[in-house]
């Protein structure tokens, strides 16, 4: 390390030149900086549409879980109101072919 300290002296650098690299550099950091920070900007953006819209799915997807449980709630209901009509059906049917019988066998 000592050498190379020695060696950039000797070399002689020239100082101005130096502070116009520095500068070039410093004004390439900068922009570079500029465009880094338009990119996390654009990248936010994109990240609180991308939530706006998950937070909208979700809802949607909650109300259609809503109606599917009531819409199953309601075949459940309309299965149990057809059997007990069917049921209800079978005793009329019994009860009209004893009638029948018991008019034959009264004529």
């Amino acid at each position: 390390l000592t050498d190379e300290i020695r060696e950039a002296k000797s070399a002689g650098y020239d100082d101005e030149a130096s502070v116009g690299e520095s500068s070039i550099v410093a004004s390439q950091k900068s922009k570079e900086r500029r465009v880094c920070i338009g990119q996390m900007e654009k990248a936010l953006t994109d990240k609180l549409g991308l939530e706006s819209n998950t937070r909208k799915l979700e809802s949607m997807i909650d109300d259609l879980q809503r109606k599917a449980d009531l819409q199953a709630k309601v075949a459940a209901s309309a299965r149990r109101q057809a059997d007990h009509s069917m049921s209800i059906a079978d005793q009329l049917e019994e009860h009209a072919l004893e009638e029948r019988e018991a008019a034959n066998l009264r004529q």
